[in-house]
């Protein structure tokens, strides 16, 4: 198994196949994308400089202490303080979700290899969906609903109704309308 690279829910939006040797993930309620696995960051950048609508885009590869290099694409940012040959922890902050690339929407596309290269034949991809951890698994809140359920035990002290944590946490991935959402509920933590 291999750690989620969100730390809260997602979706599988294509699966691995022969013609899509990677899986593509959208992150729920949150859109960062964290180390799957820890090794050492291998490139970082523009899959190509001169066209950045080709392939993974704005991409991560990571050699993993496990020999496996692990590629996460199409990337709309990448942490700044990192570079090639920088040292990552498994669960450490690498970028954030995007559509770079040959993209159609936000998402990562994540893929793991055996060696570098063009896969020509299956024997050098690995099938990062058998290797995903279960929904069940992810066990982090995200910081929304933890707001959100602390929300929550003041409004039920108070004998007033409880907000549906799920379908807020959902609204609220919205930075900006998260801030709204707290502002305005703010008087229930007086």
């Amino acid at each position: 198994k291999i750690k989620s690279p969100y730390k809260s829910n997602y979706t599988i939006t294509q699966h691995y196949s022969k013609a899509h040797t990677g899986v593509d993930l959208v992150g729920i309620i949150d859109k960062y994308i964290y180390a799957v696995k820890a090794g050492k960051i291998d490139y970082l950048g523009w899959e190509n400089n001169s066209n950045h609508s080709q392939g993974f885009g704005y991409y991560i590869r990571v050699l993993g202490e496990d020999g496996l290099y692990y590629y996460y694409g199409h990337l709309n940012w990448i942490h700044e303080n990192l570079k090639v040959g920088d040292k990552v922890e498994e669960g450490q902050l690498l970028g954030l979700e995007g559509s770079t690339g040959k993209s159609t929407g936000s998402h990562l596309h994540l893929e793991i290899r055996k060696k570098i290269g063009t896969i020509t034949d299956m024997s050098n991809s690995v099938n990062v969906e058998e290797l995903l951890p279960n929904e069940d698994d992810i066990k982090e809140e995200s910081e929304v609903r933890k707001a959100l359920l602390k929300m929550n035990t003041k409004l039920k002290e108070k004998g007033l109704q409880e907000f549906n944590v799920d379908y807020w946490e959902g609204q609220a991935s919205d930075v900006k309308y998260l801030d709204e959402f707290i502002i305005r509920y703010s008087k229930v933590f007086e």
